[in-house]
């Protein structure tokens, strides 16, 4: 029964720690997958932005190229250049404008009607004056002074005299609104943000659409590019614009990704639960039907060595038990001692009240022998209205005060049948087992002896008959404890 419990926790056990090792996998894979594509995600859209801006330097190099063949007419503003800055942003749909600045930030060239401004603070002009570089520079998003409500960022370029001293400004102005146009269709999958920033975290564009954050700096974003060397966000990848200081990040939430899996879990955690309770349910009933078994088990055995009325050994269990009794008292050079009962006038009793009075004094008496004795000692019906008794680690001494104390108590108690009264006594022989003999037999003929001694001599009494009477003591061969009344 226990191995089919520990079977049966064991199979459940082993079905959940299945599922839930199954489900981790499972949520590894996702998680995996969902980086995997987000890698691919931002390495796309970084490839998409360097090829933009590689070809706005060929644009800075044409317009330059074409600017020192026509140094002359810097400040004529011929239309050939309008329609050359003209083409160029109807080619590269990015483009919002095209302007060629002198070096006192003054607009020479650019695709509008308005009136040139002067943009020496503009920070995308500005930069070059301070700084003797040629590298393509990006300023952070600003509001358009042409077009208000328009978020747009600069991206130029110096043209240097031969002394390094500045000469013009090629400058770019691109429109944000184009990040949402150019990439909206590609985050096709919810809860999929983008978001495109300057090596040190400045935003410029986030998808979907949060304008809170534009020209704000979250130092987050630069820190993700450095942790993403190492692999430690996997749902938040980040990607460098080639050469360029912009950053591409996208990213997942980690409860977007994981829906489907949610899903299993519910699926896997009820199936599992399931399965758990029919194993269960399947091993608590056949613990049931084995706990039956060990009960019909233990009430044959039960009934193979008890005596069904009393409660007691039968006489072929009690003899077997005597046997090893005896075997044990040798082993420890103990004392054994042999008690044989008999109660007196039986037969009158069943004869005058009945055998059903018979029966209730003869459980009686084996509920007297339970009290007056010890858990181990043999209580027996050795057959009829005889008892046996076998006290093991008992001298002659104890077993006398033990078969004393049975004859009084039996003396005392009385049995109610119907309005009449009924009273038993019991004649008890006594001896002790000798370590010479080979089993108790011999033992059990001399407490018989005792018992015939007792039933010649007046009943209700006790009496101790030693293995050999002439030779010990003629004297004292035989202890009566009790004289019976006459």
């Amino acid at each position: 029964m226990k191995k089919t419990l520990t079977l049966g926790v064991f199979s459940i056990l082993l079905i959940l720690g299945l599922i839930v090792y199954n489900l981790y996998q499972q949520k590894e894979a996702t998680l995996r997958e969902a980086h995997n594509n987000l890698v691919g995600l931002a390495t796309s859209i970084s490839l998409d932005q360097k090829r933009a801006f590689a070809g706005l330097e060929q644009i800075f190099f044409g317009l330059e190229n074409y600017m020192a063949s026509h140094e002359n007419d810097r400040h004529v503003d011929p239309p050939e250049i309008r329609r050359i800055i003209d083409d160029l942003i109807i080619q590269n749909d990015y483009l919002t404008a095209l302007l060629i600045i002198d070096a006192d930030g003054q607009v020479l060239h650019w695709n509008n009607n308005f009136q040139k401004p002067n943009l020496g603070q503009r920070h995308y002009f500005h930069y070059h004056q301070n700084n003797q570089t040629n590298r393509l520079f990006f300023s952070g998003p600003q509001q358009s002074l042409v077009n208000p409500g328009q978020r747009i960022f600069g991206v130029s370029r110096a043209v240097r005299n031969n002394d390094q001293s500045l000469s013009l400004v090629i400058a770019a102005i691109i429109d944000l609104a184009f990040f949402d146009r150019q990439y909206q269709a590609i985050l096709d999958v919810p809860g999929t943000t983008l978001t495109i920033s300057s090596t040190d975290g400045l935003v410029y564009s986030q998808l979907p659409a949060n304008d809170e954050i534009i020209g704000v700096k979250l130092p987050e974003y630069a820190a993700s590019f450095r942790l993403q060397e190492s692999g430690t966000l996997p749902l938040n990848v980040t990607r460098k614009v080639a050469h360029y200081p912009l950053l591409i990040t996208v990213g997942q939430k980690e409860s977007t990704v994981l829906i489907g899996w949610h899903f299993n879990v519910l699926f896997f955690s009820l199936f599992g639960l399931l399965l758990a309770l029919i194993i269960g349910i399947m091993t608590w009933r056949i613990t049931l039907h084995q706990r039956h078994e060990q009960q019909i088990k233990h009430q044959l055995r039960e009934q193979a060595h008890t005596d069904p009325l009393t409660g007691l050994a039968n006489r072929r269990y009690a003899l077997e038990q005597a046997k090893l009794e005896t075997k044990k008292a040798l082993r420890n050079k103990s004392f054994l001692t042999v008690i044989l009962l008999d109660m007196d006038f039986f037969k009158k009793i069943n004869d005058t009240y009945g055998h059903q009075s018979g029966d209730m004094v003869l459980e009686g008496t084996a509920e007297i022998l339970r009290n007056c004795c010890r858990a181990t000692d043999i209580l027996c019906r050795y057959g009829g209205e005889e008892f046996l008794l076998v006290l093991p680690d008992t001298n002659v001494h104890g077993a006398l005060i033990t078969a004393q104390k049975i004859r009084a108590q039996m003396e005392e108690t009385t049995y109610q049948q119907d309005d009449k009264k009924i009273h038993v006594t019991a004649s008890i022989g006594v001896t002790q087992w000798e370590p010479d003999e080979d089993d108790i037999s011999e033992a059990l003929q001399r407490a018989d002896k005792a018992l015939y001694k007792i039933k010649r001599s007046g009943r209700n009494n006790v009496c101790w008959l030693p293995r050999n009477p002439s030779q010990d003591d003629p004297g004292q061969s035989i202890v009566w404890l009790h004289q019976a009344s006459k």
